[in-house]
């Protein structure tokens, strides 16, 4: 368990340390305390990409290594996806990878190794030392707009926090555009972060498919996604869902359960949605198993992924502009129910199944006796003595606008 203590009860220093958060740098025109924001109208659907080549089994050199991105990013975005967040890319490859997804117009979250290598160090990070490794990794890949992110430590633990907020507000000044980016894996680390700093967004993920979960169900999933909604406060939620299996540690999940998770996760006002992991890696450390196999043919979790990619693109210019409300009074049926009004003001219900194993009927209380339509299929519900019906397939979801 990661848990965060001692971090910046002000916004003063902590004893001892070089940290002055709030401060200019001195020559560097530089005021710090502004938060980088994103573009709000923007809803990744992504994946997890690992951005070695050698680990796919492709070579390493810019030419090899842009052949291996241009396929795998042409296929991502023939199958719905518009965004990927990239570990492991080695430095002299990182613009080859943006080059490659800018010709493919997929947004890319790019892990950058020195400033992960800054925010891990046991000792105090300075301003100047911060303030010059982001000015060069800046200055080199800034101009990408294919660049979304900047990705300065996955799963941060608690001792590396002071120089992840220092990194993280160094960044928002010199590059207000692209918020640093870190996905927790802990909704106390996750809870902390939120309380020192403004994040732009709330990125976390969830693996409930061990080997040992049944089939059809989802394992710890849904206090997982309360600990995490609760934990980012309101801040729009990314959600990391799992799509791999791992031999003796997790399995792959069925399609009703990805679908159910993906769901689930737009009811809670879920924000983008990645899937872990693309790739099956035959020279990876580790043996994960992807949406596509090690010689890049599609793996049983792809079509299901791909369709859910499919609908969330269609989907997407709702769900960047609604905004939550009071929950419906009483849902009664294996469903939750996210309650939301869109930029028009029509009222908006995302109904999603928990039970991935059997279709469900969700009964939901509704104050006005005008029909529901279904963003997707069109389908028109009309409520009845002030509840609506809502069958569901098993692990299905369905978005409802109020007409």
């Amino acid at each position: 368990m990661l848990v965060v203590t001692g971090i910046l009860a002000s916004a003063g220093t902590a004893p001892g340390t070089s940290h002055r958060y709030l401060s200019a740098l001195p020559g560097s025109g530089v005021a710090y305390g502004a938060t980088a924001h994103g573009d709000p109208s923007f809803f990744p659907i992504g994946v997890w990409f690992e951005g070695n080549p050698d680990w796919g089994g492709y070579p390493g050199d810019p030419a090899g290594a842009r052949r291996y991105y241009d396929r795998c990013f042409a296929d991502l975005a023939a199958h719905g996806f518009n965004a990927a967040a990239v570990p492991n890319c080695p430095e002299s490859l990182w613009e080859t990878l943006l080059q490659s997804a800018r010709a493919h117009r997929i947004k890319i979250v790019l892990e950058i190794a020195p400033l992960v290598r800054l925010v891990s160090q046991s000792e105090p990070l300075s301003e100047s030392e911060a303030y010059a490794a982001v000015k060069r990794v800046v200055a080199k890949i800034g101009r990408y707009d294919s660049l979304l992110r900047y990705q300065i430590r996955d799963e941060p633990p608690p001792e590396t926090m002071p120089n992840w907020l220092l990194v993280r507000r160094v960044l928002a000044a010199v590059d207000p555009t692209r918020p640093a980016f870190s996905c927790f894996n802990n909704p106390d680390s996750l809870a902390r972060a939120v309380e020192a700093d403004h994040l732009s967004e709330a990125v976390f993920d969830i693996y409930p498919q061990g080997v040992g979960t049944p089939s059809q169900s989802l394992g710890g999933f849904l206090p997982a996604l309360d600990a995490f909604t609760s934990a980012a406060k309101g801040i729009p939620a990314w959600a990391v869902l799992q799509s791999f299996a791992k031999p003796g540690a997790w399995r792959y999940p069925s399609p009703e359960e990805l679908r159910a998770v993906t769901y689930l996760s737009l009811a809670a006002g879920g924000k983008g949605i990645f899937y872990f992991l693309y790739q099956t890696m035959p020279n990876h450390p580790e043996r994960l198993e992807g949406l596509i196999d090690r010689d890049g043919r599609p793996t049983q979790m792809y079509a299901p992924a791909a369709a859910l990619a499919r609908e969330m693109g269609k989907l997407s210019p709702l769900l960047t502009s609604f905004k939550p409300t009071a929950p419906p009074s009483q849902v009664v049926g294996d469903a939750r129910v996210g309650s939301f009004v869109d930029a028009g003001g029509h009222a908006v219900l995302v109904v999603a199944s928990t039970r991935p194993d059997a279709p469900v009927t969700a009964r939901v209380s509704v104050d006005a006796t005008a029909a529901w339509k279904d963003r997707l299929t069109g389908e028109v519900l009309v409520p009845t003595n002030g509840a609506l019906m809502v069958p569901l397939a098993p692990g299905a979801g369905r978005v409802l606008v109020r007409r």
